[in-house]
Order: C-alpha cells, then structure tokens, then sequence
C-alpha cells in the first residue's frame, strides 16, 4: 500500500465524518455555525462539498487522471 493510498483513505474518513455531520446538521455543528455567524444551510451546503471532494479524490484515484 502506496502512501497516497494511505493519506487518500485517511481524508476521506475525515472528510465523510465531518461532511455528514453537517449535512444532516448535527447538534455539534449547528453549535459551530451559530457560534460563527453561519446560517445552518450554509454549513449544509458546505458538508455537501465535503463529499463531493471525496467522489472526486475518489475518481482521480481511480482513473488514474494526472492533474
């Protein structure tokens, strides 16, 4: 196992945990908007570009694409 494979698999852990928490607006993170001013759909929209992120890791990883 390559270590882009290993650092690709750790953010996307990261990303996933923390992107589903704001979209399905988990108590924690509608604290964290509230605390910074942020509408809650904003921290959605946020937690949905998290995940999109992720599909498109993904998709370079597996197409093998060079950017």
């Amino acid at each position: 196992m390559s270590v882009a494979t290993v650092l690709l698999v750790v953010v996307t852990v990261v990303l996933v945990a923390t992107g589903l928490l704001k979209l399905v607006a988990a108590p924690p993170m509608v604290e964290r908007a509230q605390h910074l001013g942020y509408p809650v759909a904003a921290f959605r929209a946020v937690g949905a570009l998290e995940l999109l992120g992720v599909a498109g890791l993904w998709a370079v990883s597996y197409t093998h694409l060079t950017l």
